[in-house]
């Protein structure tokens, strides 16, 4: 390392790279084995053909990339982290390592969110509440559509218009709304 000036690798010149090539290749040549040690058994092993026996081509399910959906309608997915209070944070994140451990902490917090709404909004109120969620979500639906359910085949099981309907309709029960 100390000798690094004299290899004039950031010159015009590849002097100090072919110095580096050669003391590489010297030093790959002692670590080798020698051809005279080599005896008759690893001779035979070197000459030896590799046959592969071709696998039949049998039909796999189809995979998609990336983390497995869970649901979906994307309203239910995170597109940006939110800024949380440290102590929201440290509470969340807690809850989910030690108590709600089948949960995440958007999971958590939206569970949190619903008991409070189910148990302190009046019914008017958790209805106006659902009124003002469905027109958010139809905007950002709009960017961001409902992917539809399908099956391994491509036959859809379930259409994006019963998936957000699924959506409100699990609101409403989890907001104690009645139809």
């Amino acid at each position: 390392m100390a000798d690094i000036k004299d290899l004039s690798i950031f010159n015009r010149s590849p002097n100090g790279m072919n110095k580096i090539k050669k003391q590489s290749s010297a030093k790959n040549e002692t670590t080798s084995p020698s051809k005279s040690k080599l005896d008759v058994n690893d001779r035979i092993v070197e000459e030896m053909p590799v046959v592969t026996i071709p696998k039949n081509k049998t039909k796999k399910a189809k995979r998609s990339v990336g983390a497995p959906i869970k649901n979906h309608d994307r309203s239910h997915s995170s597109m940006q982290p939110i800024k949380l209070s440290p102590i929201l944070n440290s509470t969340s994140r807690s809850m989910v390592e030690k108590y709600e451990t089948g949960l995440n902490k958007d999971e958590l917090l939206r569970k949190g969110l619903d008991l409070y709404i189910k148990q302190n909004l009046t019914k008017e109120d958790k209805i106006d509440l659902l009124n003002d969620v469905t027109r958010d979500l139809d905007l950002f639906r709009e960017k961001h559509p409902t992917i539809e359910m399908v099956d391994e085949e491509g036959e859809i099981i379930k259409t994006a218009k019963q998936i957000e309907d699924d959506t409100i309709n699990d609101l409403r029960k989890r907001w104690g709304i009645d139809n």
